[in-house]
């Protein structure tokens, strides 16, 4: 069942969050952050040629060192995180440990909103096990309008089907085997 307008608002609201108009050209609807200082950024629907997807955007300019946001998600073990994604290789799961990770797959929270990209973060993180926690804050001075974005690392990468796009990351990871034999009739050796 759709919310209605006012269920909307006062869903967000509970996230601290504001609706407002995308300025993209979309045409869709994005979150704003409550425009104040200590928190100067947004969730936004963007279009970058290939597909739709959230971003986070910086609002205001944001100084080096600025705490952002924890990672928002449920605190699972790895075996109900296994069970949970059994064919999938899980989007927004953050590993804390080798036994738990925080899932952020049902979470409306914009924390799993910022993408990827090894060559120019803007964000980076801080994990801790207890309690299990992962805290965001940018790594150099943000300028208004920049998408905050964190290196996802190796780990994330490693295995999946796809791989990041070229412009944020230069790094070669290991994909998944898909063998295929095929006779070419000739004789590799007499």
């Amino acid at each position: 069942m759709a919310m209605t307008a006012a269920e909307a608002h006062a869903a967000a609201a509970e996230e601290g969050l504001a609706l407002v108009r995308a300025v993209n050209s979309t045409g869709f609807k994005g979150v704003n952050r409550h425009n104040n200082i200590s928190k100067p950024f947004k969730a936004e629907l963007c279009r970058d040629g290939r597909a739709n997807h959230l971003g986070v955007f910086a609002t205001a300019p944001i100084n080096n060192g600025t705490f952002l946001t924890d990672y928002v998600g449920k605190v699972v073990p790895s075996e109900e995180l296994l069970r949970d994604h059994p064919d999938a290789e899980p989007e927004y799961a953050f590993r804390v440990d080798d036994a738990l990770y925080i899932d952020a797959e049902n979470s409306t929270h914009w924390s799993k909103r910022m993408h990827h990209n090894a060559l120019a973060p803007l964000v980076d993180f801080e994990v801790t096990a207890s309690p299990p926690r992962v805290r965001f804050a940018t790594i150099r001075d943000v300028k208004k309008g920049e998408e905050l974005t964190f290196d996802y690392g190796t780990e994330f990468w490693d295995g999946r089907s796809y791989s990041p796009d070229a412009s944020t990351d230069g790094r070669v990871y290991a994909s998944p085997n898909f063998c295929e034999s095929v006779d070419l009739g000739v004789p590799l050796s007499e």
